[in-house]
């Protein structure tokens, strides 16, 4: 805890240097700390400030967002925590100062993408204007290479936007750096369609995106809903005989992919996923439980997934980060047959899509499992892929890198091209 208090004491006295508690606790003496933060203020000293500008809103953090700072200041990899890189491919060369004009078009209509934040007060201030908004040209044309350098680099939460768009030298690929505290995977998707829109146009479309607002009180029917759901779990699912996996999260960010080519395969699950009335997300949660109830040899299991947070009110439209990720509580006996579970999960999963907005935080409190987090794997599903065109020009997603703090996660993807992809770590 003097480590964390350390913290903000610095960001308060240096507020473009970011050191993290595990930072600081590695730290030998006091002379090398303030080597270490002479160092960084010098670093940034010379980087682009944005001019001082009005602030639009101010509000407090949501209780997802606090939990990202708490852990970032808790994490050896601070800097690179809750960052997501993803690089997308087009088919032609991009029109740069086309690009530069869009983009910061769509930071002016993003009010997500404005947004500022304070982690000692923990609130957040979203900026009625910021200048700092163009792309970055880079001379890089190694993928791999530039992503760790624009990891590296980082984000800083006291100034928007916390979100980046490089352009490679060959004009053809862009790297879109963004922080998971003002957006969330549906978020990302919004930002690139009104990329393309933008760029399309190459005119300013002048209609702003809603704000994110922090979600409103606890509501006592969801705390009931979990605390049902929950009952008679008491122990985390973990693999059978297997040795307990030492969490590096560097590790994680390597995210491998199988693609599977058959598009007949995906037609025939979504054939027999509709002759039982059931989704294609309900069959491909059954699988994996079965898969995973087999391997931790109960039938009994739990494990979270996201849900997208916005079934309810007009958040189809809102960038930041409304997903949550919740715990999928199931249990059948061995000899259920596959249709019957199917149509069970699918009705738990329905269930579960009013009571969406309640945070795995509050979630967590309620749950009987108290001496470890709810779960270890995460399952995610997409049901549709996110290319997008710039003007003729095709974009299409190549690379995705994440630092997760879960030791298992694994995304369905449906392609456009009616193939199917898992990713997972």
């Amino acid at each position: 805890m003097s480590a964390i208090e350390l913290c903000s004491r610095i960001a308060s006295k240096f507020p473009n240097v970011e050191l993290s508690s595990s930072q600081i606790l590695r730290t030998n003496n006091v002379r090398d700390l303030i080597r270490t933060i002479s160092r960084k203020s010098h670093s940034t000293s010379h980087s682009t400030t944005p001019t001082p500008s009005c602030t639009e809103k101010s509000f407090p953090m949501s209780s997802l967002q606090q939990g990202m700072v708490f852990q970032r200041r808790m994490s050896s990899d601070a800097e690179e925590m809750f960052l997501e890189s993803m690089v997308w491919t087009a088919d032609n060369e991009i029109d740069e100062k086309r690009l530069s004009k869009a983009w910061s078009r769509v930071v002016r209509r993003i009010p997500s993408l404005r947004t500022e934040f304070d982690e000692i007060t923990l609130t957040q201030r979203v900026m009625s204007a910021i200048t700092t908004t163009e792309i970055v040209r880079n001379e890089e044309n190694d993928v791999e290479k530039f992503v760790q350098h624009d990891r590296r680099k980082g984000l800083s939460l006291s100034h928007a936007p916390l979100a980046r768009l490089s352009l490679l030298k060959d004009r053809q690929r862009l790297v879109l750096l963004i922080h998971h505290l003002i957006c969330d995977a549906w978020s990302i998707r919004l930002i690139m369609e009104t990329l393309s829109e933008e760029y399309n146009n190459n005119d300013d479309c002048g209609v702003s995106l809603p704000r994110f607002q922090v979600p409103s009180r606890i509501m006592d029917k969801d705390i009931h809903f979990w605390s049902d759901r929950l009952a008679s779990f008491r122990t985390q699912s973990k693999v059978a005989r297997c040795d307990e996996p030492k969490l590096d999260l560097r590790s994680h960010e390597i995210i491998r992919e199988t693609r599977v080519e058959n598009v007949d395969f995906l037609n025939k699950i979504r054939r027999f996923a509709s002759s039982i009335d059931v989704t294609l997300a309900s069959l491909i949660h059954t699988a994996f439980y079965i898969t995973y109830s087999e391997l931790c040899e109960q039938e009994d299991v739990v494990y979270g997934y996201t849900m997208s947070g916005r079934s309810h009110g007009k958040l189809d439209r809102v960038v930041g980060p409304v997903l949550n990720t919740a715990p999928m509580c199931l249990r059948f006996p061995s000899t259920t047959p596959f249709e019957d579970a199917a149509r069970a999960v699918h009705h738990s999963m329905q269930a579960q899509i009013e009571h969406e907005t309640l945070p795995l935080i509050e979630i967590q409190r309620l749950s009987k499992i108290k001496d470890s987090p709810l779960f270890s794997v995460i399952l995610d599903f997409q049901p549709s892929a996110w290319d997008f065109s710039l003007k003729g020009t095709k974009l299409v997603q190549t690379k995705l890198l994440e630092l997760i703090g879960t030791p298992l996660w694994f995304r369905f993807v449906v392609q456009s091209d009616g193939t199917s992809l898992f990713r997972h770590t």
